[in-house]
């Protein structure tokens, strides 16, 4: 046997009836043009294209554009992966997803399945090409759903008319920690951007003793306490 083209192989004799021929290593990408020529002993030849056909021996790889944030006050929450190539995804752990194929590399945005409030880790997501290769399982950074509002209260514990002055006891409460607190004179609740927040350090009970703030002698005052998951 004799080869051409970019094809060889180190079976070079051939037996009567089905001969199986395993080619030499070759690289990803498409061929054609291979031929192989089968020669008997008194010379007489007979050439066999192996037509065309490509190589794909290469995994998609995966990289994490946008991760779900650590707390997150949604139960079907979103992130950003891209893939270098398209394919079918398969989900592990806790996460699954109704996105089950892409059909173009580049940036994909997966929402998951709806979840129950609680913690997740261990969940990843796999692509397989139409080669059957399967890139190397992309990890999802822990998360918590958190869908409870924080519990608190507040009291005035003086006043000081002098300075128009008065000063709030405030105390709050949340599973996965209050980490800011708003006082106002509006009785809508604050967007989690707006600029009464008081940001302070996270923790599942809050407690100020005595917060100073001037009033006017009309003001009725709202307290408002936001957690982790910027549940309000």
């Amino acid at each position: 046997i004799s080869y051409s083209g970019a094809c060889s192989s180190g079976t070079s004799s051939a037996s009567v009836g089905e001969n199986t021929i395993t080619l030499n290593t070759l690289n990803d990408g498409s061929y054609s043009g291979c031929e192989l020529t089968v020669t008997d002993v008194a010379g007489n030849a007979t050439q066999l294209a192996l037509g065309n056909f490509s190589i794909d021996a290469t995994p998609p790889v995966l990289s994490m554009e946008q991760s779900i944030p650590s707390f997150i006050n949604e139960s079907s929450p979103f992130l950003i992966f891209s893939s270098s190539e398209p394919g079918i995804i398969s989900y592990s752990g806790s996460c699954s997803s109704s996105t089950t194929q892409i059909t173009e590399g580049g940036q994909h945005t997966i929402a998951l399945n709806q979840l129950s409030e609680g913690y997740y880790h261990g969940c990843s997501l796999s692509v397989t090409d139409s080669s059957g290769n399967t890139s190397t399982p992309l990890s999802i950074a822990p998360f918590t759903i958190d869908l409870t509002k924080p519990s608190g209260f507040s009291y005035l514990t003086s006043i000081n008319t002098s300075a128009s002055q008065a000063s709030r006891y405030l105390s709050a409460a949340d599973a996965n920690g209050i980490d800011s607190y708003c006082i106002s004179t509006y009785s809508t609740s604050p967007t989690t951007s707006s600029g009464c927040w008081t940001t302070v350090s996270s923790t599942n009970n809050f407690v100020k003793n005595s917060t100073t703030f001037s009033y006017g002698a009309a003001d009725a005052l709202y307290v408002w306490y936001k957690d982790a998951a910027t549940n309000i």
